[in-house]
């Protein structure tokens, strides 16, 4: 848990197929982190992973990921991934992370205003989600890669 949180001059990070697990907060507020891949070891991806890190704008997931905990992908206010590769043939699901009035899920952090009268929600976007042929439908059919991806192209691999 939180191995390279703040570490600045991190700017790549590539998780190789034999690793099985990341832990909370690893990568979180690396400023200057682009890029990272993750292989096909693991299956979740944890808790505030990549939490603002807003000049990421590569991201690679293995075939074997089955779960986004909350805020793995929350990059901040009007961010944007460029390109997200995502392997894994049905869409992994996105597990809701609540402490208190925040509600956050990968790419979506929500909190009730000062009054409690407003939910505010502040959503990362994918520009382009690329994921494996004949899967397009299923992700763009699912709420959370539907909802954050504005285009998705398969795969031809």
């Amino acid at each position: 848990d939180y191995s390279f949180e703040y570490c600045n001059s991190l700017t790549s990070v590539n998780i190789p197929d034999n690793v099985t697990s990341i832990g909370i907060y690893a990568f979180a507020y690396c400023k200057e982190l682009m890029s990272i891949t993750i292989g096909d070891g693991v299956k979740e991806i944890p808790y505030f992973l990549c939490k603002g890190c807003a000049k990421l704008s590569e991201v690679i997931l293995g075939k074997n990921v089955k779960t986004l905990l909350g805020g793995c992908f929350q990059l901040g206010e009007d961010t944007y991934i460029n390109k997200f590769y995502c392997y894994a043939s049905n869409p992994p699901k996105d597990e809701l992370y609540k402490k208190g009035d925040h509600f956050d899920y990968a790419f979506e952090h929500s909190y009730y205003n000062t009054w409690h009268t407003n939910i505010l929600t502040i959503q990362t976007k994918i520009r382009t989600l690329y994921v494996p042929l004949r899967c397009g439908e299923k992700y763009s059919s699912d709420s959370t890669w539907g909802d954050c991806a504005m285009n998705i192209i398969e795969m031809d691999e």
